[in-house]
This record gives C-alpha cells, structure tokens and sequence, in this order.
C-alpha cells in the first residue's frame, strides 16, 4: 500500500489578489471540473476538508484526498489564460470567484 504523504504533491499557496480597475468578475471555479482534469477521471473530485477555511481544498481521487486545488490555473481552465482566482473571504471556502481583465 502506498503511504499517504507519498500521495500528496507540493503544496500551493493561495493568492489573495485584489481586483483592479480594469477586472471583473466572470463567475465561481469549476473545481469538480479541474480535478477531474488532474486525474483524467470522472470520479475524481473536489472535497473541502473545513468549509471554514477557504485554503483547504483537495483533489480527492479514489476517496484518498490527493492533490491541492490550484484555483488560479482551475479559473484559466474554465476561463481563459488571463483569468485568475480572487477569495472574498478567507474564512468561507466557498467564497471563491474567477476574474478576468474587462474586455
């Protein structure tokens, strides 16, 4: 059996991005849908393991959480390259939202 540290990859750190004049919002992060594209598998998903912290989701595949969420590359996935993720609220996980620069 593979240990679980073993499963875990380097851990992303958040960006806490204020937006700018030129910015605005396009809608929350397909996190179900990036997992799934890290692994390449439908039964993969995205688990938070405390809804009161917003930096602790995972990537839970198999039921084994796996990989940290990355939300900025989640956002360019479902948003384009210039899109990134910005938190409202440290505190909420589910208060995540993708901006992109105003067109």
């Amino acid at each position: 059996m593979i240990a679980a540290a073993a499963i875990f990859v380097s851990i992303t750190i958040a960006q806490i991005q204020a937006p700018t004049a030129n910015a605005y919002p396009v809608g929350g992060v397909d996190i179900q849908g990036w997992c799934k594209s890290q692994f390449s598998a439908t039964y993969a998903v995205g688990t938070t393991v405390n809804p009161k912290d917003a930096l602790t989701w995972k990537c839970t595949y198999l039921g084994v959480p796996a990989r940290n969420v990355n939300m900025d590359a989640a956002c360019r996935r479902q948003y384009g390259s210039t899109a990134w993720a910005m938190l409202y609220d440290r505190w909420n996980a589910y208060s995540w939202k993708c901006w992109t620069p105003s067109r």
